[in-house]
């Protein structure tokens, strides 16, 4: 039957959803679903009740469309592309601390986030080293907002990225942009950038 469960869009659901996965009692736990939105499979091991702090977790989202996905959540406009996210990360008490590169990849442009992702709507506290690949900058940007003043050329950028409740801080920015190459070690030079209070994802 076509259904709707909370977050994951339209159905059907195979019945193995939210199941159990158990390795000779080793706590071990798993689901794989899929939707109309997307497919997802995990495994790991949760934390203790009632925080799950400890919980761990590798998993893999494949999204059929960026814009089915803001459509169930009612953010329009996004782009009709699919997107693939793979990692594996932890809870802790400060927030979500990646276990190697979280990975995702849209059409011909990837990024890797690699550190703390705080829990919080705004992100503040998060802290992260983030690598974005794309053919083409403008064409990326632009696909999520009308930026013109956003150059065409290709990007192979990395940094790390101190999320703030007012300000974005980027430090050790290295890599390049089109045929220009951009080499700022750590601590030579921070680019802050304000950034608004209210809470962006909700």
């Amino acid at each position: 039957d076509d259904v709707k469960r909370q977050g994951w869009g339209p159905g059907p659901f195979p019945r193995d959803f939210c199941r159990d996965v158990t390795d000779k009692g080793s706590g071990i736990r798993g689901f794989d679903v899929q939707s109309a939105l997307l497919h997802a499979t995990s495994t790991g091991r949760l934390g203790a009740m009632p925080d799950l702090i400890g919980t761990q977790a590798e998993f893999e989202v494949d999204v059929a469309s960026i814009r089915g996905i803001g459509d169930t959540y009612g953010v329009p406009g996004l782009p009709d592309r699919p997107l693939r996210l793979t990692g594996a990360a932890a809870l802790e008490e400060r927030g979500l601390r990646t276990r190697g590169p979280l990975r995702l990849h849209s059409g011909d442009a990837q990024a890797t986030l690699d550190g703390l992702i705080a829990l919080r709507p705004d992100l503040a506290g998060s802290e992260l080293a983030v690598h974005l690949q794309a053919p083409d900058l403008a064409a990326l940007v632009n696909a999520f907002a009308a930026l013109p003043e956003v150059p065409g050329q290709s990007i192979d950028l990395g940094a790390q990225v101190a999320i703030e409740r007012t300000t974005l801080e980027v430090d050790a920015l290295t890599g390049t942009l089109g045929s220009t190459a951009i080499d700022i070690a750590p601590s030579e030079e921070t680019i802050t950038c304000p950034r608004s209070p209210t809470p962006t994802i909700t």
